[in-house]
């Protein structure tokens, strides 16, 4: 029985000793204020999210409003200039239809490529 109490003396000298009784509390006070602290770091996200998307979609509604704006200004651009050449024609129904045709043609033609002639100064760089 001695050799038990020997070995169990040995033991006790190496065994770890207990956390201090301060630690509990220390540990169990941070764990309980973390998540307020997550909490507000999650608004803060969720505003930005939120702010991100309002100012998406105000920015798209503007961008359409322009993009219909203009497509509205563009057609009726193309109606004065079919009034205009359907009265030089002499009016009616041909004309109209012709100033029409005209007018589609002309703006499916590509634009008048650029001039691909020398100036005078480029032609005197290969002269050299």
């Amino acid at each position: 029985m001695d050799d038990r109490h020997d070995v169990e003396r040995l033991l006790d000298r190496y065994r770890p000793a207990s956390p201090p009784a301060s630690l509990r509390a220390r540990v169990l006070g941070s764990a309980a204020a973390r998540p307020r602290g997550r909490a507000l770091r999650r608004a803060v996200a969720l505003a930005a999210v939120i702010a991100a998307l309002v100012l998406h979609l105000s920015a798209s509604r503007i961008i359409d409003d322009i993009a219909r704006s203009s497509v509205e200004a563009a057609a009726a651009e193309r109606r004065a200039a079919v009034e205009a050449m359907t009265a030089a024609l002499g009016g009616g129904d041909l004309a109209r239809e012709a100033a029409t045709e005209w007018l589609r043609e002309a703006e499916v033609q590509p634009e008048p490529a650029a001039s691909t002639r020398l100036t005078d100064v480029e032609a005197t760089w290969f002269q050299e």
